[in-house]
């Protein structure tokens, strides 16, 4: 299991839009989440910050089976 701490370390990125679409969901809704939306959002935390832009900040479709739901909780609707 993922502490905290690396937790919120692997939410940091390159990019400011993306920091703040990552870290709260890691701080307020990580370890109240199922253990399927906490291993996809750890998989969505192996992507590129271009792939993530794309879905998370310009609304892109999401190529990678599994991960819509988890990217769908981040984006502000």
């Amino acid at each position: 299991m993922i502490t905290q701490s690396q937790l919120l370390w692997r939410c940091r990125r390159g990019m400011l839009e993306l920091d703040l679409l990552l870290r709260p969901y890691a701080e307020n809704h990580f370890q109240s989440a199922s253990r399927e939306l906490q291993d996809k959002f750890l998989m969505l935390l192996e992507e590129s910050d271009q792939d993530l832009q794309s879905w998370l900040v310009n609304g892109d479709k999401v190529p990678r089976p599994g991960l819509e739901d988890i990217v769908c909780r981040l984006t502000p609707q």
